[in-house]
């Protein structure tokens, strides 16, 4: 098997993504760095899927992976989830540079078309953002909850947007 080469895509499993979250956010509290959270997900997938089947859906996600490769840093990480959907870990980054990456997220998946069968497919995505500035929240499922809620309320005014919502100590 040969290792992936510098352009292709990185997307950590779901076991993966979770431990770097565990990981970064303890690294984040002890140290006192920001941490910021992206949960994002491709606008109309069930009916993309319903159009072209499996392989529309398989060609949405590596579209947006590639994307999300191009534009984060080699200390950002970002998996896919069951949901299928995507969470990016962003460390050292504080609110105004979440939301710098997520307009540049949606900005760029703007541009993204699927080819070929898909007959020009334009895709969007909706974007939920937090950032752990502080020791306010202890568990990192309270970070990651935000990022979902802030996600939710994208799609729920109609996607192709980002959302943001703090994290809360509850």
């Amino acid at each position: 098997m040969q290792p992936p080469s510098d352009n292709e895509p990185r997307l950590y499993t779901l076991a993966q993504i979770q431990h770097v979250l565990k990981v970064e956010f303890a690294r984040a509290r002890r140290y006192r760095y920001p941490l910021s959270l992206v949960h994002a997900s491709i606008d109309g997938l069930p009916a993309l899927r319903e159009r072209h089947g499996w392989e529309g859906k398989e060609a949405a996600f590596q579209a947006v992976s590639l994307l999300l490769h191009g534009l984060t840093r080699a200390s950002d990480c970002a998996g896919r989830l069951p949901d299928d959907s995507f969470l990016v870990v962003v460390p050292h980054t504080d609110a105004a540079g979440a939301a710098r990456l997520v307009e540049r997220m949606l900005e760029g998946a703007r541009g993204l078309t699927l080819g070929g069968a898909l007959g020009g497919e334009r895709l969007t995505l909706s974007c939920g953002r937090t950032t752990l500035a502080g020791d306010e929240v202890l568990y990192q499922d309270q970070l990651r909850a935000a990022a979902e809620r802030a996600l939710r309320r994208a799609q729920a005014e109609g996607g192709n947007r980002g959302g943001d919502e703090p994290p809360c100590a509850s």
